[in-house]
């Protein structure tokens, strides 16, 4: 299961038509879903990557929505960068996200499990899909 899905790509990209400019490579004129899943697979490789480094089960079964914004900024990133029309200004938001991730899950999973920002003995931790602190914490550093 992907992280992000197609709403979350129109919103991060500022609708359908940018969305279809991005993953159009072989310039169809048509959104292109089995470029976007390609991209979107590998960016969650990443994100769990990441987060089974710190002590989380993934992939997650239930996706926090900074997760699912993560998932889906980095979607569009990987189509800016394929296209070779990522700027400076997406390259330093993309540096941004992967730098608030830590302290952003470090709340998700601290709120969710009650436990210290330590995983538990067995080595994992469990986040909340529902976590309004991330969420917010998310929202307000501008990802997307």
């Amino acid at each position: 299961m992907a992280y992000s899905a197609q709403a979350d790509w129109e919103l991060a990209a500022g609708g359908l038509d940018r969305l279809t400019e991005l993953s159009d490579f072989d310039e169809s004129g048509q959104l292109n879903l089995d470029v976007l899943e390609r991209k979107v697979a590998d960016v969650d490789d990443l994100i769990n990557a990441f987060l089974r480094e710190r002590g989380f089960t993934v992939p997650l079964s239930t996706v926090p929505p900074a997760i699912r914004a993560l998932s889906a900024a980095e979607t569009l990133f990987e189509l800016r960068q394929a296209r070779g029309s990522a700027n400076d200004s997406d390259r330093a938001m993309h540096e941004q996200r992967w730098a608030r991730l830590p302290m952003v899950l470090a709340f998700m999973g601290d709120r969710a499990t009650g436990a210290p920002s330590t995983p538990p003995s067995n080595g994992t931790r469990s986040v909340d899909a529902g976590d309004e602190f991330a969420r917010d914490a998310w929202s307000r550093g501008g990802f997307g």
